[in-house]
């Protein structure tokens, strides 16, 4: 949980500064595979101690599971995304022979390339939520699923698409992304307040305590992963001291950590 960070508004700013690509990827693809691990992780550590059986068993039993759940949430994502990847394609071939428009006039070509663009976005923006509730309902993980298609997607049936779907879909992610950000702060600042009796639990030692903690705890994992990184890279592409501050600091703020504490 100390890892599965939410970058949103960090990734906003470094695409206002033109950051460097390689960071910007680093920090969103941390973001992406840590929320995914650190879900199915939670889930599985929660049930542990529900039985008699022992620590070595529970660890096994737990491994086992973590390696069914994530295998099974990729292969959901993917046949999704390469089922649709695949009705696009055909559809991309049957637009692109001009053979369909013969007999038509001007404005039932319109018609029929708007209806074209319309089911192009519907496909796209429905088939990741598709395999997420598929998922869900399988008991895998959704996040993991929904990560696997959007990757397939982008790189079999994004080149199957008009232009003109292609920017409406970035447009459609940017305004989902952006308004799931506000949502989450809005409820990370409403939560301070309505959570009964936080600090008189705590008290506000062991608050501070735990942020002092974690922060520790955030600045170890970067740097024990960056000088890992580093031994297979060269010196010019090896994390230097500014990358990893960067990295640090983009995970402070987690909506998934919140979420699954809640």
């Amino acid at each position: 949980m100390i890892s599965a960070t939410d970058p949103v508004s960090v990734l906003a700013i470094f695409k206002e500064m033109d950051a460097d690509v390689d960071l910007n990827a680093i920090v969103f693809g941390e973001s992406i595979f840590n929320d995914a691990i650190a879900i199915v992780m939670f889930n599985i550590v929660m049930k542990m101690g529900d039985t008699d059986s022992s620590v070595g068993d529970e660890i096994g039993k737990g491994i086992g599971s973590f390696a069914l759940i994530f295998a099974g949430s990729l292969f959901l994502g993917a046949i999704f995304a390469l089922l649709i990847s695949f009705v696009l394609k055909r559809q991309s071939n049957y637009f692109g022979d001009n053979q369909w428009s013969k007999g038509l006039n001007h404005r039932q070509k319109v018609i029929i390339a708007k209806q074209s663009v319309l089911t192009e976005i519907s496909m796209m923006i429905l088939c990741p939520l598709v395999a997420y509730f598929v998922a869900g309902g399988l008991k895998m993980s959704g996040i993991v699923s929904i990560l696997i298609n959007g990757m397939f997607l982008n790189y079999y049936a994004k080149p199957n698409i008009t232009p003109a779907a292609r920017k409406i879909i970035k447009m459609l992610y940017e305004v989902i992304a952006h308004s799931a950000e506000t949502v989450v702060f809005l409820f990370l600042g409403i939560g301070l307040f309505t959570i009964p009796d936080p600090f008189q639990t705590m008290g506000w030692g062991t608050l501070l305590c735990t942020i002092i903690n974690l922060n520790i705890a955030r600045f170890a994992n970067i740097t024990i992963c960056s000088i890992l990184v580093n031994c297979q890279r060269t010196e010019k592409t090896k994390l230097n001291t500014k990358t990893q501050f960067v990295m640090w600091f983009a995970g402070l703020r987690g909506a998934m950590a919140y979420a699954l504490a809640l």
